[in-house]
């Protein structure tokens, strides 16, 4: 376990990945169960079996006017759900803008060498930037790390 190395990321790019699938996991399924449902099929199928008495209609009509808020409610959450999806596609844009900083590994330009350098151009190069970016010496360790792993390939 001692052997175990971890990345971690500097610049939060990866929070924004686990903030993408958390809240896809949670968007699609809430605005699929929750989202509104139209009434007109409803109203069309109601509409050729209603009453057409007087207390049938003014049962009706208390019933419509006593629920006023009910098309406020069903806007409202049209609203939430649209701001909802708006935010997770500006989240998604954010994704897109992350630029990937790894490049492939080149242990030649690592050691500031040509491809066709023989071993012993090699090992010169690797002793003359050791020496340039030892961390005991005041030099950058990640490179340093960077040019260990250059030789050793």
């Amino acid at each position: 376990m001692s052997g175990d190395r971890f990345e971690f990321d500097e610049e939060g790019d990866t929070f924004f990945c686990f903030i993408a699938a958390f809240y896809t996991i949670i968007l699609i399924p809430v605005t699929y169960f929750f989202w509104p449902t139209l009434d007109s099929r409803d109203t069309y199928e109601q509409g050729k079996r209603k009453c057409m008495c007087q207390p049938c209609q003014l049962k009706r009509h208390c019933i419509k006017t006593s629920t006023p808020m009910k098309k406020f409610k069903k806007l409202l959450i049209k609203g939430g759900f649209a701001l909802a999806w708006i935010v997770f596609l500006l989240l998604i844009y954010k994704l897109t803008l992350i630029e990937t900083t790894e490049s492939g590994f080149d242990p030649f330009m690592q050691l500031e060498i040509g491809r066709d350098a023989s071993v012993s151009e090699i090992r010169k190069a690797y002793k003359r930037l050791s020496l340039k970016y030892h961390p005991d010496k005041g030099g950058d360790p990640k490179k340093f790390i960077l040019i260990s792993k250059a030789y050793a390939a």
